[in-house]
């Protein structure tokens, strides 16, 4: 009886860590901005899920793709916005809309989100001053913790950050981060340097 206990422990340690080595090898990395698009591997589905996202505005529906990843309890989204929804809900209305598309042809803008897994506020245990200095890093700094790598292997600097406050109506974090490219992009892989919330290297393979 005892050599069948000791072996069922056995397996569970073993299938743990075949588990444990599984999911890491999706998404931290060694950060090299140099790989090829085509390098970038999914091996865990059950950690990376894709889903067809409507981004409704004013009664109208544009199709997009959101892709998440769950690593260290959070919560990591990233979609690629379609253009005429964030023309429409974000753009002033100057110009008509084939002109705005013109225009943005080879920019793409990805909406971003943090969220705990439990559902609570990302500031909940934070002081006054720790929530002021998360915000000025949400704000600003953070752009310098994502890059997308083209196609043909390009590596891309976010050229600007906006951070959607919701003040506590929402339970995600949200950035609107903005990328120019040397031509129009299908698809991308997006990577970030966690430095606010954990200390994560999170990649996603981005596609409209």
């Amino acid at each position: 009886m005892k050599k069948i206990v000791y072996l069922i422990l056995i397996l569970i340690v073993a299938c743990k860590s075949k588990t444990q080595s599984k999911q890491g090898s999706n998404f931290v990395g060694n950060g090299d901005a140099n790989s090829s698009i085509s390098d970038f591997k999914l091996h865990d589905e059950d950690n990376f899920k894709d889903v067809r996202k409507s981004f409704n505005f004013l009664g109208e529906s544009f199709l997009g793709t959101k892709k998440t990843v769950f690593i260290n309890n959070m919560f990591y989204s990233a979609s690629i916005l379609p253009k005429e929804y964030y023309i429409k809900k974000h753009l002033k209305k100057t110009d008509s809309l084939d002109t705005y598309l013109k225009k943005l042809k080879k920019e793409e803008v990805i909406q971003f989100d943090f969220q705990y897994f439990k559902g609570d506020d990302l500031f909940k245990d934070k002081s006054a001053e720790e929530v002021e200095e998360l915000v000025k890093y949400l704000s600003f700094n953070i752009k310098n913790d994502f890059y997308a790598i083209t196609q043909k292997g390009d590596t891309i600097h976010t050229s600007g950050v906006l951070f959607e406050r919701t003040f506590k109506v929402t339970p995600y974090k949200r950035l609107l981060l903005y990328f120019k490219f040397p031509q129009e992009q299908e698809k991308m892989k997006l990577v970030y340097y966690g430095k606010v919330f954990d200390n994560q290297i999170v990649k996603f393979l981005l596609e409209k």
